[in-house]
């Protein structure tokens, strides 16, 4: 424990150490968290979404282009579709076998050429691949804003824990370059720093022995 209170090496190796894994870990933390949940409203919203597109394209389709419509549906979100009107029903496409979860929704439409209403029962997977990007896409900025103001935490402890001290004996060296050894540094650092600060007081005091020595032996020469 001496050693490393003795050590800026090994304290800021430790600090960036702990950050870096407190990072990682609320990273994961708020993916585990927030995912499953996010993960779900994406994927119902984006069939809903799907749905409420067909409903719209086929009031202004003819029952005899409707295939075309309904398959292009089925192809794109690997959904199957039951074509209801009457006694009048049929298939369109089918399910994709290695989806965990579906989605099933009655929606009432209707066509261009055809009275009266058609019913469509459609069910559509909600585990594709990519509902998971879309649903890491939204925790994005979330994320991003930890990321931040973890690093800027970090930073901002970096800074004064070595920038500082590291500015403070930067302006007592320019002071000691115009021989002025009326500083004073306040420290009880006992690592590299600290030792720094030590050896500059004391070559301080040393200087500004030496330099009286030299002008009392002036004013007696001058005497």
């Amino acid at each position: 424990m001496a050693r490393i209170k003795s050590s800026l090496s090994a304290k800021v190796f430790i600090i960036l150490a702990l950050l870096l894994t407190l990072c990682c870990l609320v990273i994961y933390g708020v993916i585990m968290l927030t995912l499953p949940r996010s993960y779900s409203i994406v994927a119902t919203d984006r069939v809903s979404s799907e749905i409420d597109g067909l409903v719209n394209t086929l009031a202004n389709t003819s029952i005899t282009e409707a295939d075309e419509v309904l398959d292009d549906f089925c192809t794109k979100n690997r959904a199957s579709i039951i074509l209801s009107i009457g006694t009048f029903s049929r298939v369109y496409g089918a399910l994709d076998a290695s989806a965990s979860d579906y989605m099933t929704s009655g929606v009432s439409v209707s066509f261009s050429d055809v009275r009266g209403a058609a019913f469509l029962n459609i069910t559509a997977p909600v585990s594709a691949g990519r509902e998971l990007n879309m649903a890491f896409l939204e925790l994005l900025p979330w994320l991003l804003c930890l990321i931040i103001l973890i690093s800027a935490a970090g930073a901002f402890i970096c800074s004064r824990a070595l920038v500082r001290p590291v500015l403070e004996l930067s302006n007592i060296s320019n002071r000691m370059a115009n021989l002025d050894m009326t500083w004073e540094f306040r420290s009880e650092r006992t690592d590299e720093l600290g030792q720094l600060a030590q050896s500059l007081d004391t070559l301080s005091r040393r200087l500004d022995s030496a330099l009286k020595t030299l002008e009392d032996a002036n004013r007696q020469l001058r005497a």
